[in-house]
């Protein structure tokens, strides 16, 4: 991220989007029910794993303040869903078959893959007169219980117990990376997406019923 901000000073870029997520701030117990941008990152607290995306954020958002000159966006999506989407819960959702923790059903964000390239198109050309710079959370068109979210994309749910999820850590289909974020499936992680839409006036343009069927095989 040092390399990718000194490079854009020295050519003269005038705008840098930085792609984080909105997992930064990680799935703990006392989270506010929405976190806005100011709330801190806290995921490498509880993923080790995932320290390096904290790293990068954090240095992107520093940067606003060292180079003034450069408009430096960082978006924070929630989790993209779609035929071509690759991230930890789509990937877990492609399996066709998805481990929960049993007694748990946490409240989970997601947005369709084309409308989170529809909001990085507004980052890098935002409105006329709009000045954006600074984080910003990119919600889709809601929040619903993880069940739900396997129900629609068609997948099934095998509730396990903790303990025993954590021992089938890269075994029977439990990706490591799942594995060492089991507080994701124990507590929400869900963000307040206004900042981006009052600067932008993003809209998702798919439904929510459509973004999880989008994962349907």
């Amino acid at each position: 991220t040092q390399r990718v901000v000194r490079l854009a000073v020295e050519h003269g870029v005038g705008r840098l989007v930085v792609a984080s997520h909105a997992t930064v701030y990680g799935a703990l117990a006392d989270n506010p029910y929405f976190m806005t941008e100011d709330y801190p990152p806290r995921v490498g607290q509880m993923v080790p794993a995932m320290q390096d995306l904290v790293t990068a954020d954090l240095l992107a958002t520093s940067a606003m303040w060292q180079h003034p000159g450069l408009s430096i966006v960082v978006l924070r999506p929630v989790h993209a869903l779609g035929p071509t989407s690759r991230g930890v819960l789509a990937s877990t959702l492609h399996r066709g078959w998805f481990p929960t923790i049993l007694g748990y059903d946490p409240m989970v964000q997601v947005i369709h893959e084309l409308d989170v390239a529809r909001a990085f198109a507004l980052a890098l050309s935002p409105p006329s007169g709009q000045a954006l710079k600074g984080a910003f959370n990119v919600t889709g068109p809601g929040e619903v219980p993880l069940s739900v979210v396997l129900r629609e994309a068609g997948v099934r749910g095998r509730a396990v117990p903790e303990i025993a999820f954590r021992l089938l850590r890269g075994r029977f289909g439990v990706p490591d990376a799942m594995a060492g974020a089991v507080d994701f499936l124990k507590h929400p992680c869900l963000v307040d997406g206004a900042r981006f839409v009052e600067a932008t006036g993003f809209q998702p343009e798919h439904g929510l019923r459509e973004t999880l069927a989008s994962m349907r095989h």
